[in-house]
């Protein structure tokens, strides 16, 4: 397209959403997979302070560093410090402080986070709920998820939405698209 991403990126979105995106586009995110509650503590007192702590306004941009940066098993570890520092969940702090695609970008990173196969999970069900199926969505999470996890995700789909994710699939396409994404999700 004859820019980078981060380049359309920084043109089209404004605001605290653009830096979220930017930040998560840059890929800096720490990959060790180990857990440091010192850290862990100080994030979520940083976290704290930079939201329902401050008396006015949310500083946006220690939520953007910190969702960003660190590793998901540490954000899990600051999440749960969290917790103990404000007596509410990370997602109710989100919940509060922001709101429109903020918010919702927030909330995202921290179901993944949390419960991965629940994220891809609902994503799924999001895609194929109501009238027409966002087909682009619904490709890109099944063929993504195909060699990693899909059959932990169907397990998932079926414990939160009571029904099988193969029968979801043959409900909502057809033809030769529907056979194929269900040979993907049986791995066949």
């Amino acid at each position: 397209y004859d820019q980078s991403l981060d380049d359309a990126l920084e043109s089209e979105l404004s605001g605290p959403i653009r830096n979220l995106l930017r930040g998560l586009v840059a890929a800096g995110r720490d990959e060790d997979e180990t857990r440091d509650a010192a850290k862990a503590r100080k994030d979520a007192q940083d976290l704290y302070d930079a939201g329902v702590g401050m008396n006015n306004d949310t500083d946006e941009s220690e939520f953007i560093r910190i969702l960003n940066t660190r590793s998901y098993p540490q954000l899990h570890e600051t999440f749960k410090a969290y917790e103990e520092i404000s007596q509410d969940t990370i997602e109710g702090a989100i919940e509060s402080e922001f709101n429109g695609d903020m918010k919702n970008g927030l909330m995202a990173l921290v179901q993944r986070v949390n419960d991965p196969l629940a994220f891809y999970a609902s994503r799924i069900f999001d895609a194929m709920d109501g009238a027409g199926t966002d087909d682009k969505t619904l490709i890109r999470i099944l063929i993504a998820r195909s060699e990693r996890d899909l059959a932990d995700i169907a397990v998932k789909y079926k414990e939160l939405y009571d029904k099988d994710l193969i029968e979801a699939i043959k409900e909502d396409t057809s033809g030769d698209y529907g056979k194929l994404l269900v040979a993907i999700v049986k791995g066949t």
